[in-house]
């Protein structure tokens, strides 16, 4: 029997500005909105995928994607990096500090380490520059009681010297790290930021030209929308018929209203980091082009968020990313370090750059948001 004719997909428009310095005024009411199906140009036959890319590797189904219009690339890191936000290299600068260890203990914890001391030698390398004398560190959320984080050390060290996969490595340790800094959803949560794992989220045909493996991460720092927000949210989601009724680029039913903002990328050690970079960066494409057709439902084009921040986790190691778009390309930028399970105050790191930056969620990337959902842009 011949085989059925694929349909063509179509790309949104691509559109690249940034987040100007002005309040936004998220109170206001949006007035009706165009509607957000999109009309998108047809794909060249060279944009599109191949069925055989199905079966390359991530990181060789990038190395395809760098030498096609709109390349996807990944870049090293550098503060001197012409064109790079301020505000990206401000955060940078912050979570460089965090890796090294410094503030990222509450005082008020200090007591409690100093005497477990007596009792566990993981904490004899906890020194006095680590703990904050100031309100800020408590301000982004409590550090981690004592018991819990000798308690990861050990579960960690199992995983590692047991050799287990990825998925136990996400049950027994990176699931629970991020318990630590923030909670995880539940029905009853009244956390503005939380996060949930999401292993089999893909991203949608509409919204990438990669297929496989590749088009998936495991867990999603997201923003629970309240308000005139989710009022928002939800007109979009009516006038959408064309893309499963999602406001991501994902049709998982956990993640259609709640705006992604933080997405994680785990591997076990050993499985490469090259495939993970390529895999998040993929997805934060499709974040992009999402994020490109609200903007392009106002006239002009309303200012998108300057880049958006990932994760990367190899067993132990914690790393932050993070991702730029222009209109020639979309960027990774790789990596800095924020922390470790193999030691204790590397656990202490990881959770004060999680909470640091779901702060930045609320503070920048969520405003940021809500200016797309609102028409006329807001000032």
């Amino acid at each position: 029997m011949e085989a059925p004719s694929k349909r063509r997909r179509e790309d949104p428009a691509s559109t690249s500005t940034s987040i100007s310095g002005s309040e936004i005024d998220i109170e206001a009411t949006p007035r009706q909105p165009k509607s957000f199906r999109p009309s998108l140009p047809a794909r060249t036959s060279s944009q599109r995928s191949n069925v055989s890319s199905s079966r390359l590797s991530p990181k060789k189904q990038l190395v395809d994607r760098q030498n096609k219009p709109w390349p996807i690339l990944v870049r090293q890191y550098g503060p001197d990096e012409a064109g790079l936000p301020s505000s990206l290299r401000q955060l940078w600068k912050d979570l460089a500090r965090y890796s090294r260890g410094t503030k990222v203990i509450a005082k008020s914890a200090e007591e409690e380490i100093t005497a477990a001391k007596a009792t566990s030698p993981h904490l004899d390398t906890i020194e006095p520059w680590y703990y904050d004398d100031t309100a800020t560190r408590d301000e982004l959320g409590p550090s981690p009681p004592v018991t819990q984080v000798l308690s990861l050390l050990a579960d960690a060290k199992v995983c590692s010297n047991e050799g287990f996969c990825e998925a136990s490595w996400n049950m027994t340790v990176h699931r629970e790290v991020l318990k630590l800094a923030m909670r995880q959803y539940t029905p009853t949560s009244d956390e503005e930021v939380f996060f949930i794992p999401c292993p089999t989220a893909k991203i949608m045909d509409a919204y990438t030209d990669t297929r496989g493996p590749s088009r998936k991460v495991d867990f999603c720092m997201l923003i629970e929308p309240q308000g005139l927000a989710a009022d928002a949210i939800r007109a979009i989601q009516y006038q959408d018929q064309l893309f499963s009724q999602s406001l991501n680029h994902t049709d998982y039913q956990p993640l259609r209203r709640r705006p992604v903002a933080l997405s994680i990328e785990t591997k076990a050690p050993g499985e490469g980091i090259n495939d993970a970079q390529s895999q998040l960066l993929v997805w934060l494409e499709a974040q992009w082009r999402v994020l490109e057709r609200l903007s392009n439902r106002a006239e002009p084009p309303l200012p998108l968020p300057e880049f958006l921040p990932g994760v990367i986790v190899e067993g132990h190691q914690w790393y932050f990313v993070a991702s730029t778009r222009s209109k020639t390309e979309t960027i990774l930028w790789m990596k800095q370090l924020i922390g470790t399970t193999e030691e204790a105050i590397g656990i202490y790191s990881v959770v004060c750059t999680l909470q640091y930056l779901a702060h930045w969620i609320r503070a920048v990337y969520w405003p940021a948001f809500q200016r797309l959902l609102s028409l006329p842009p807001l000032t």
